[in-house]
């Protein structure tokens, strides 16, 4: 049988890498359009063009959506067709500040800077039940908590994050990574934050906007406050869940802008007038925040917690937004007592520090503070009597017999400027010493009694 010849040049080695090529090319093909299809879902595009500049939000709420869409693309299909991609996170613990500071700020990039961001929230998503006016606000506001992205997805948010390369992350209400974040670190390229700054990362100018005012959703508000105002009519309605979400941090944090309490600023009350000038509901996300009475004592140590290690030593500090007198009253004083002992043990403390803050309905907003030394490590008295004589302005609460609970007349002070101070009095306290070969701190006469001389050697 003769060949045909035009099979035989078809077969030639050159024409055999051709159909490969194009093989390649057809399964490419398939894979842009299987991700666009998964794209649609979240994401639409404006004009004929579909380059980066051109995506928009579908649903500029669904981050859980986007972050799946993100780490199912592969790089080469997803190149070319998406922005610059930013992960923002708040602090650790979480609170109303952390997350609404984070998520506004996604929302805001999103929309009005033509960027893809996602909010990272630094907790479990079992854990958002804790923080009753976070689920208050969210659901007032109309955000689905379930469309919010948590540490349950801690993984697939790093490998998103090392999978693009012009990935970058951003830090609201606070301006240090925590250790899991530390192979990424060097992505940190802007700071949204009202604490001390540790002059970390290698961030400056306007993108280092570290301010000590009462709340960081007030910087967030104002970093966009020009672009908001000539947003489109059309940007706008999508932006109208966020002036409710973003006033409800402000006024917490800043005591409902009472400026006789010391935490408000110039830029809080500018964020919050012209957030005002949108909508203004406050007052049941502030009742929210303060109905904590359905909360197990164990919830209620860990909603609002932090813990530090100074030297050897471990400090956990708990702040609580419900009475002292009303709590022992609903749980008995015994068991509330218990759960101090209890929580320390569970995480291995040497001193917890419980915060109340509560409204009073004659004298407004009170706070009281408990101290609670665990083990020997720590003189006991000495700690006590330093505190008292500090500016917190600490009274011994008449009600109870131990020298425990104290009113804090000093109601300026939360548990952000409590910590230092306790740090100060730790290391400055007589008879606290190091022994670094045992890597253990203890008093003088504990001390002596461990190396065999009696205390009244």
């Amino acid at each position: 049988m003769t060949e045909n010849p035009a099979r035989a040049e078809r077969q030639t080695p050159e024409n055999q890498q051709q159909q490969r090529n194009n093989r390649r090319i057809m399964d490419v093909n398939k894979t842009r359009r299987q991700l666009s299809i998964r794209m649609k879902s979240v994401m639409k595009f404006s004009g004929r063009s579909k380059d980066a500049s051109n995506i928009k939000w579908q649903d500029p709420y669904n981050f859980l959506g986007l972050l799946n869409v993100l780490d199912q693309a592969s790089v080469k299909s997803s190149k070319g067709a998406l922005p610059s991609l930013e992960v923002v996170m708040g602090n650790e613990s979480a609170d109303l500040d952390s997350i609404i500071s984070a998520t506004a700020y996604a929302v805001l990039t999103n929309i009005l800077v033509n960027k893809i961001c996602i909010p990272l929230v630094q907790i479990s998503k079992s854990e958002l039940k804790l923080r009753q006016e976070c689920v208050y606000a969210l659901k007032e506001s109309g955000l689905n908590q379930n469309n919010l992205i948590y540490l349950d997805d801690f993984e697939k948010v790093k490998k998103v994050l090392k999978k693009y390369d012009d990935s970058k992350i951003v830090l609201v209400d606070h301006n240090q990574l925590m250790s899991r974040w530390k192979d990424v670190e060097g992505k940190v390229y802007r700071i949204i934050d009202h604490h001390k700054d540790e002059n970390l990362y290698s961030v400056t100018g306007e993108y280092r906007n570290i301010k000590l005012v009462g709340s960081a959703c007030s910087l967030v508000t104002l970093e966009f406050k020009d672009l908001w105002t000539k947003a489109t009519d059309d940007q706008k309605k999508t932006l109208a869940k966020l002036p409710k979400l973003l006033l409800a941090p402000i006024l917490v944090d800043t005591i409902s802008l009472d400026e006789s309490k010391g935490k408000t600023k110039p830029e809080d009350l500018s964020a919050a007038k012209f957030l005002l000038e949108i909508i203004s509901d406050y007052h049941g996300i502030q009742k929210a925040r303060f109905d904590v009475s359905h909360l197990s004592d164990f919830d209620l140590l860990r909603k609002d917690y932090k813990q530090w290690e100074i030297a050897s030593l471990q400090l956990g500090i708990s702040a609580v937004t419900w009475d002292l007198n009303s709590w022992t009253e609903a749980r008995t004083l015994e068991k509330v007592t218990e759960s101090f002992d209890k929580y320390a043990e569970r995480n291995k403390l040497d001193l917890l520090l419980v915060a109340t803050l509560y409204d009073h309905p004659e004298y407004g907003f009170q706070r009281e503070l408990v101290i609670w030394p665990v083990g020997e490590k720590i003189d006991r008295k000495q700690l006590v009597e330093k505190l008292k004589d500090s500016e917190l302005r600490l009274v011994n609460n008449g009600k109870y017999k131990h020298n425990a609970f104290y009113n804090q007349e000093n109601v300026v002070m939360s548990r952000k400027q409590i910590y230092p101070l306790v740090e100060t009095i730790l290391r400055s306290m007589d008879g606290w010493y190091i022994l670094d070969q045992n890597n253990f701190s203890l008093s003088p006469v504990k001390a002596m009694e461990c190396i065999g001389f009696a205390a009244s050697q």
